[in-house]
């Protein structure tokens, strides 16, 4: 077969969407010397050499824009795959006839929505998320297939579009072998936490600081917890990370808080390692690489009690009313001073860390491009017409949360013969 990803993403600079394109394109690579892979990249990644059997190809167009969509058709119109690969779900919308694969991390663009979730103006955001709703919807319903990270991600995207179940695949994601396998000094350690200006005892978030994340909320935490122990949060500097440091400063706790931006993967295995605890309130996570790093490097995890925390995370972590401000530094306090609750975390958390691996992702995701391959109905679905005839299909769906297609058939608005899920 001759493949094509959209690899634009590749990199540890793009957080877990970047760790996610690294990880598959290398495990591909690995795993497979038989088919062709076209590699889309950045300008920053032109010199990229993966293996014989694979090439880049340069698509210099700005994330989740109306040039990506041009040059991305074109880059597969020029030359014939037999399928495509997106790893977000910003799929070209002319794309009229290859098939597709586009793998979709969450929803959570379509559950927080707002001024406070964007840096755009009113009428940019405006823009961008009906755009987003619009482009988000075609790759759900004309891809071949769809990957998520977890079965919540999965259930999610059943009842926001009505796909059925069997076009979903849950293909669990990594802890990257090279993140844990550093080694570690007490000379090292003490150059890193110097650098960084950290000293003393700390928890640890690793993370965007986006609204829903709820970073706040681990400040507030801070001052429940005794004068000795600070916040460490890593994560690229943006206007979010701005916010947060807004608020440190008027809680007068900037020598308690350090925002370290982004942090290379061997000074962060440090930081994780020498840490009480990784910490996250947030409300919503796709899947969540960071509290499975901390795992790995014997960092107990202690987390948010949303449903796909633990999904992945089962025994692996506690968890806590991330609202209970007393709770939580009470949860930490107790990770600290009691040695054997610690030790048991650390423990749960190195069994539960064995259950993931890039390399299995990477094996189903292209035994998912060789069904694909084998399959008599290969082609790509139905471009604007419902199969039934009558009105383009997509007209009834793309709006708000999709349930308005429902809406719309119970006043017998709309045939519920002409409208059929994917």
């Amino acid at each position: 077969m001759n493949i094509a990803i959209d690899a634009r993403f590749y990199g540890l600079e793009h957080a877990g969407l970047g760790r996610y394109t690294k990880n598959l394109v290398e495990q591909l690579a690995r795993i497979d010397q038989t088919n062709n892979y076209t590699l889309f990249i950045l300008p920053a990644h032109k010199d990229l050499h993966i293996a014989h059997n694979f090439r880049v190809e340069v698509v210099d167009a700005p994330f989740y824009s109306f040039k990506e969509q041009v040059l991305l058709t074109k880059a597969i119109g020029v030359r014939r795959f037999d399928l495509v690969h997106f790893p977000q779900f910003v799929v070209p919308v002319f794309n009229m006839f290859t098939p597709f694969i586009v793998t979709i991390h969450d929803l959570i663009k379509h559950k927080y929505v707002g001024a406070d979730s964007t840096t755009h103006s009113g009428f940019m955001y405006a823009i961008k998320h009906l755009a987003y709703r619009f482009v988000s919807w075609w790759a759900v319903k004309r891809s071949n297939h769809i990957l998520v990270p977890t079965q919540f991600v999965k259930d999610d995207i059943v009842t926001w579009f009505g796909v059925k179940p069997e076009k979903i695949s849950v293909t669990y994601e990594g802890v990257d072998s090279a993140l844990t396998s550093f080694s570690q000094s007490e000379q090292t350690q003490n150059e890193v936490l110097s650098r960084f200006g950290v000293s003393g005892e700390y928890v640890i978030y690793v993370g965007s600081a986006y609204p829903y994340k709820r970073v706040d909320v681990l400040v507030d935490a801070l001052t429940h917890l005794p004068e000795n122990i600070s916040l460490v949060l890593v994560g690229s500097r943006n206007v979010f990370y701005q916010k947060i440091e807004e608020i440190v400063r008027v809680k007068g706790l900037l020598h308690r808080v350090h925002l370290l931006g982004y942090v290379p993967d061997e000074e962060l295995s440090f930081l994780y390692k020498h840490a009480i605890c990784f910490v996250s309130a947030s409300k919503e996570e796709g899947f969540g690489i960071p509290p499975l790093e901390a795992m790995g490097l014997g960092c107990p995890v202690v987390l948010s009690d949303i449903a796909v925390h633990k999904e992945v995370c089962g025994d692996g972590a506690i968890y806590v009313n991330a609202s209970d401000l007393r709770a939580c530094a009470q949860t930490i306090m107790r990770i600290q001073n009691d040695h054997a609750f610690r030790s048991h975390l650390i423990a749960n958390g190195l069994e539960q860390v064995k259950k993931y691996s890039w390399n299995e992702m990477a094996q189903k995701t292209l035994s998912m491009y060789e069904s694909i391959s084998e399959s008599p109905n290969r082609k790509l679905r139905g471009i604007c017409h419902s199969r039934e005839g009558g009105n383009p299909d997509w007209i009834p769906s793309f709006h708000r949360n999709y349930k308005l297609r429902d809406d719309a058939v119970s006043r017998k608005e709309l045939d519920p013969k002409k409208i059929e899920s994917s």
